[in-house]
């Protein structure tokens, strides 16, 4: 699935900051999936949507789910604050 990427469609663009707490705030399950009837992993849409309301939207069922695909820009932003304190504890003192 695509999503939305293109510049000339965004507005009051900024970057996005904390997405390391973000990340750590999360609380990954291993689930048992009724609809599938299967082991699974999984977040809890309920638990997430206090910090990630932007991933979590209602079925028409009434189900929450979650934008699993959109949680990557978190983790890309997580990743990015993880290597700059690396940087920053890599680098020799001045």
């Amino acid at each position: 699935m695509t999503s939305i990427a293109d510049d000339r469609l965004m507005q009051q663009v900024r970057d996005l900051t904390g997405a390391l707490d973000t990340i750590k705030a999360l609380a990954p399950k291993r689930i048992y999936n009724l609809r599938t009837s299967r082991e699974d992993v999984a977040l809890s849409a309920q638990a997430s949507q206090g910090k990630v309301p932007e991933l979590v939207s209602a079925g028409a069922d009434g189900y929450l789910g979650m934008d699993y695909d959109r949680l990557a820009v978190f983790l890309i932003g997580a990743i990015e604050e993880l290597e700059a304190r690396v940087t920053a504890l890599e680098s020799p003192p001045a």
